[in-house]
C-alpha cells in the first residue's frame, strides 16, 4: 500500500509540474549583458600571475567586446614578464528559482 501511495503522489507531482508554464522574469542583451555583473580589480587574491583589471580598461584594452549578439572575455596574451593582465567578473544577481527536470 504504501508502495502504490508514493507512486500515486510521484504521478500527481509530475502531472502539476507537466502542466506548469515557464515565465522568463528577465531578458539580458549586448546593452544590457555587462550591468549584470561586477567587475574585479587588482592582483589576483589567489596569488596566481595574474591582473585584473576594471570593465572600463577591458573594454579600451580589447581584452572584453561585445557585438553581434557574442561577448568575448579575454587575457592577454603578448606579455609574459609580468603578470596577466584579465577579467575576473562576478554576477550582481542571485537565483531566487530553478527549473528542475
Amino acid at each position: 500500500m504504501l508502495r502504490w501511495s508514493a507512486t500515486l503522489a510521484t504521478i500527481v507531482v509530475t502531472a502539476a509540474l507537466a502542466d506548469a508554464a515557464y515565465v522568463r522574469t528577465h531578458a539580458v542583451d549586448n546593452n544590457t549583458f555587462l550591468d549584470t555583473f561586477s567587475f574585479f580589480e587588482g592582483p589576483d587574491p589567489t596569488h596566481g600571475f595574474v591582473d585584473f583589471v576594471s570593465r572600463d580598461e577591458a573594454l579600451k584594452s580589447g581584452l572584453l567586446s561585445l557585438g553581434q549578439g557574442i561577448v568575448r572575455m579575454a587575457a592577454e596574451t603578448t606579455d609574459t614578464t609580468k603578470p596577466r593582465r584579465s577579467i575576473r567578473v562576478q554576477s550582481k544577481g542571485t537565483p531566487t528559482a530553478t527549473l528542475e527536470p
